[in-house]
């Protein structure tokens, strides 16, 4: 051990290896709002004991307010609901959300938000670019294979094609 010391001083002093000497000691690195507020801050401490009053680039210019004008609430349009137009009642119900998705295995992390799921029913997973439907074939939680789950749980359900994060799994009769 002892001769392995002498050589790496002998490297360091060939090699003259100096440590870097850091201007901050211990202190962490800030960024962000965080350094904005600073560099404020000294610049009104500074300008405070110069005693001059710094003037801003704005201080001649007023805000400009621009708002469009609104029409009298007499006369504005009220905007129909989506509901009015849909053909009928949905027969297929939101039952979860999904919140990750896993390609290479092809399984969805959904939250279930209401009702329940069994095994073997029938389920859409529906978003932007998403619309299929499948039977439910896998379902687990925490790696435990189950056949129903209910509102609140967050299980794992194995899809037959792609899915994205914010897709809604609806339940179908």
């Amino acid at each position: 051990m002892a001769a392995l010391k002498k050589i790496l001083t002998s490297l360091k002093r060939l090699f003259k290896f100096k440590k870097k000497a850091s201007g901050r000691k211990g202190r962490k690195k800030v960024t962000g709002a965080v350094s904005r507020r600073r560099t404020v801050q000294r610049r009104k401490k500074t300008a405070a004991v110069a005693g001059k009053k710094k003037i801003s680039r704005r201080a001649g210019k007023k805000p400009s307010l621009k708002r469009k004008p609104s029409l009298p609430k007499s006369r504005k349009q009220a905007v129909p609901s989506k509901e009015i137009f849909s053909e009928g009642v949905r027969s297929d119900q939101v039952v979860g959300e999904i919140t990750h998705f896993f390609p290479r295995i092809q399984v969805v992390v959904v939250k279930m938000l209401k009702g329940s799921m069994r095994m073997g029913d029938r389920v859409r997973i529906k978003g932007k670019t998403t619309d299929f439907t499948q039977p439910v074939r896998s379902m687990q939680i925490e790696s435990v294979d189950v056949k129903v789950v209910r509102k609140g749980q967050i299980i794992g359900l194995k899809v037959e094609q792609e899915a994205r994060v914010g897709d809604k799994v609806y339940k179908l009769p």
